[in-house]
């Protein structure tokens, strides 16, 4: 039985999905376990495709506003101190999939462990697992399908049905779904912006940016690198023009699609 909740039944009759009843089917299911969000991420385009009800009764902000603002609104609303160590991790993921022996149909869980900023200013301590769906032709995430939960006892008592949920899942969608097999020269912006990031971005800037995904301060850096307090700020200020960021979460967001910050 599919769902009633309309912005679910859009993302079913997406092209993604085509309205396949047996993915419309395993979605439904997985909306409906008590205390986990489903959730529908557009990684390519930083929004969200889906986000179920729950999620107000998890972070006391409605749905609407992750559907309205996407993937920055949760970025913004993530504990600081966890949005590097997020961002390293994913690396390690995009790494894998750059493999040439990488499948893209493969069934590859992701799971994360971060701090959600409530109104008010409470913390809640959030868990998220989730596979990705779909990729572009240059291997880079494009949308995948997971869960948010409170990481507490309850999620380890529904751990493995959404573990075997998201397989079948991802198993049905590779049915229906055509993988690019190959990287292809069709999107030129993209690649001319990588290699202009690549001259463009110093050796020592590199070394900053890594040091930065990886959580240390800029009097961390300073005593890493041998050089000024002052000359750190500087090559991050550097690195936010170079890359139009507005902010080091931003940064290592856009800086990890070029560079492996590990």
């Amino acid at each position: 039985m599919c769902s009633s909740d309309p912005y679910l039944q859009k993302f079913i009759a997406s092209t993604l999905i085509k309205g396949d009843l047996e993915l419309a089917k395993l979605l439904t299911e997985a909306d409906g376990i008590p205390g986990y969000v489903l959730c529908c991420p557009d990684l390519y385009n930083d929004s969200f495709l889906y986000i179920g009800m729950e999620m107000y009764a998890i972070s006391r902000y409605p749905r609407e506003k992750f559907m309205q603002h996407g993937l920055p609104f949760m970025y913004e609303h993530t504990r600081p101190t966890d949005v590097p160590r997020l961002a390293a991790e994913q690396t390690v993921y995009m790494k894998m999939v750059k493999q040439p022996d990488f499948s893209l149909s493969s069934v590859m869980i992701q799971e994360y462990e971060f701090g959600l900023i409530c109104p008010g200013g409470a913390i809640v301590e959030m868990a998220s697992l989730g596979v990705i769906l779909s990729f572009n032709s240059h291997r880079e995430f494009q949308v995948g399908v997971g869960f948010f939960m409170r990481n507490d006892e309850r999620r380890k008592q529904s751990i493995a049905k959404c573990r075997n949920l998201l397989c079948k899942i991802k198993d049905r969608h590779n049915m229906i779904w055509d993988h690019p097999s190959m990287l292809k020269d069709d999107i030129p912006y993209l690649m001319h912006y990588m290699e202009k990031m690549h001259h463009q971005v110093t050796l020592r800037e590199r070394e900053v940016l890594k040091y930065l995904a990886n959580g240390l301060s800029s009097k961390e850096m300073s005593e890493q690198l041998g050089i000024s307090f002052n000359t750190v700020e500087s090559h991050r200020k550097n690195l936010l023009q170079k890359f139009e960021a507005k902010n080091s979460t931003e940064l290592i967001k856009k800086a990890g699609k070029i560079f492996w910050l590990e």
